[in-house]
């Protein structure tokens, strides 16, 4: 559950993120994600994707943790922006973390723009909701003394759990699997000024 309002009391700290040395080029990246993770065995691993939506659909999400057994598959107005959407995942596998008490996580997604949103915000009009509630979170679980990461990987590229967490979004793109997010105003003037002109 997100709060309505910040907790005067919360401790703001910078988000840092980590880029992987994973090749995006690199088609087979199984063995060196392998070997990158077992340096980070103590963390419980999350991996999150989406999926496209078709024929002006809503944006599937899956999220996948394999050392909790979870799975799980939704979706968004496909008004949203890609960025957007992966700052929404980031958000929902937080949200999992704080439910499961999960202390010590790492988040791993292919998405280097939605990382850098995180890091970059700063306090202003024009921000998004889901952006601020993301950085938030992370600032929360941090002040509990938790341990976060996030850190890029690329995409298709034979990464077993994210491969799974791509399955789970194209299972969001279901009609009957919904989650609901408020969105700003500027998520939607894209899409209304293409089919306006």
């Amino acid at each position: 559950m997100l709060p309505d309002k910040f907790n005067d009391t919360l401790h703001y700290k910078k988000i840092q993120y980590t880029k992987s040395n994973l090749e995006k080029t690199n088609m087979d990246n199984s063995a060196q994600f392998l070997e990158m993770k077992s340096k980070y065995h103590e963390y419980t691993t999350l991996y999150k994707d989406a999926s496209d939506p078709q024929n002006r659909g809503n944006m599937g999400l899956g999220i996948y943790c394999p050392d909790r057994n979870i799975k799980l598959s939704g979706s968004h107005p496909g008004s949203f922006s890609i960025c957007t959407s992966e700052v929404a995942k980031i958000m929902i596998a937080l949200n999992v973390i704080k439910e499961e008490n999960i202390k010590k996580s790492i988040i791993f997604t292919d998405s280097i723009s939605a990382l850098k949103r995180i890091s970059n915000w700063k306090i202003s009009v024009h921000n998004d909701k889901i952006t601020m509630l993301t950085w938030y979170r992370i600032n929360e679980i941090k002040n509990l003394e938790w341990e976060v990461m996030l850190m890029w990987i690329p995409s298709h590229t034979n990464i077993p759990g994210n491969e799974q967490a791509d399955r789970l979004a194209k299972e969001g793109t279901k009609p009957n699997l919904i989650t609901i997010f408020k969105c700003h105003y500027n998520e939607i003037l894209p899409t209304i000024k293409k089919e306006i002109w």
